[in-house]
């Protein structure tokens, strides 16, 4: 992608707003990374926002990764306890998932 000569709700003319993503994030093309260099070489704002969503990305980073909260397990048991309230009988849970519906053929 190369940086517009239009103004974007993003930013100013002329910034390559839609590249510096990749280019914290390390996706961005060998050319993109050039462009982007150059750019920011002369753009004091630009540099400003790449410093800020690094450290950003490395504070995101560096957060603990959580267990999933068990979700699943606390809608089962709401679930169980619904058909006792309710008299329902529930199917016994085989341990594996249940099969994908066939899809309908052309």
């Amino acid at each position: 992608m190369k940086p517009t000569s239009s103004s974007t709700p993003s930013g100013p003319p002329g910034h390559p707003e839609e590249l510096l993503a990749g280019f914290v994030d390390g996706t961005a093309s060998a050319d993109e990374r050039a462009l982007v260099e150059r750019h920011l070489a002369a753009c004091e704002r630009c540099r400003l926002e790449v410093e800020l969503a690094a450290r950003a990305r490395a504070a995101l980073a560096a957060l603990p990764e959580l267990e999933p909260p068990g979700l699943a397990d606390r809608g089962l048991e709401a679930l169980q306890e619904w058909a006792r309230v309710h008299g329902a009988t529930l199917p016994e849970p085989s341990g594996s998932p249940a099969p994908a519906a066939p899809r309908p053929g052309p």
